[in-house]
């Protein structure tokens, strides 16, 4: 790395987008070689703003440059899985750090970073969901803390999706 310093901040309005989703595509490339069809393989340019709008999106700037990201947001209602419509639960999801960055912390700050404003918001336990397969994720969430609490199919997906939480 070329620097020490990882600012971790909400996504502005001047940021770009395909900057971003350039990024998500490009980090997400390996779990797309696994043969997963997450969002993050393919995502538009208006996939990516939609997923921001959703909640909070999060952003980490390594000399001046997009370095990661990940959103979060509140419960939401879905007819697919009961457990992350609880009221208490903060939903993370778009996370990605760049690949020639991974593994120098990027990803822990913006995980940090989440966490903060989940608590911040009165959430008392944090979500999230990965390919079942992918068990190097899988091993990560974890080594986190979080703990299987369902097992579901995403409508259009072709897979199922391990739904993981964990308390704040």
């Amino acid at each position: 790395m070329t620097s020490t310093t990882i600012q971790i901040r909400e996504l502005h309005p001047e940021d770009s987008l395909e900057a971003l989703t350039t990024l998500i595509n490009r980090a997400y490339a390996r779990v797309a070689a696994m043969g997963y069809r997450l969002a993050g393989t393919y995502q538009d340019i208006e996939h990516t703003r939609r997923r921001a709008a959703r909640g909070v999106c999060f952003v980490a700037v390594l000399d001046g440059v997009l370095a990661g990201t990940m959103s979060a947001c509140p419960s939401f209602p879905n007819d697919t899985c009961a457990y992350l419509t609880r009221p208490e639960l903060a939903y993370r999801f778009q996370f990605a750090v760049a690949e020639h960055l991974q593994g120098n912390g990027i990803g822990s700050a913006l995980r940090q970073r989440v966490d903060m404003w989940a608590r911040e918001y009165g959430f008392t336990e944090v979500g999230t969901d990965t390919a079942e397969g992918y068990a190097e994720r899988l091993a990560s969430m974890a080594k986190e803390g979080f703990v299987q609490v369902d097992r579901i199919r995403w409508p259009g997906d072709d897979f199922y999706s391990v739904v993981m939480a964990r308390p704040l």
